[in-house]
């Protein structure tokens, strides 16, 4: 495994675009990249941050319902607190919400809904 993230795709998957990106893990911001891909989004943490627990994650686009700003709070992120930012808020089918700390946030969102 290198230092930076890297992500396995499914056959016939192909990435679209891809973003430096923190994840709300619990009480902390794992650092990595964001991959919006033909069929997914994908999460996968960088070498540092893997080793200390942080987790890849991935979400079929048929599953996100919402894609927004999510607004700035104290909630996730521990002693970093991203929260002080506005976020991107990903809502699923299930009723659970993921949170990336992402550049160009609007940018982000509009990209994502289109894909959608």
């Amino acid at each position: 495994m290198g230092l930076l993230p890297e992500v396995s795709l499914d056959d016939g998957e192909e990435v679209v675009e891809q973003w430096n990106a923190n994840r709300t893990q619990g009480w902390r911001a794992v650092s990595g990249r964001l991959w919006l891909t033909t069929t997914h989004l994908r999460f996968a943490a960088n070498a540092v941050d893997r080793a200390t627990g942080g987790q890849a994650w991935a979400v079929p686009l048929t599953e996100i319902r919402e894609v927004e700003v999510a607004p700035r709070s104290l909630r996730g992120g521990g002693p970093f607190l991203p929260g002080l930012r506005k976020r991107l808020a990903v809502r699923l089918a299930d009723g659970t919400e993921e949170l990336f700390l992402v550049n160009r946030l609007a940018e982000r969102i509009e990209r994502l809904r289109a894909a959608l």
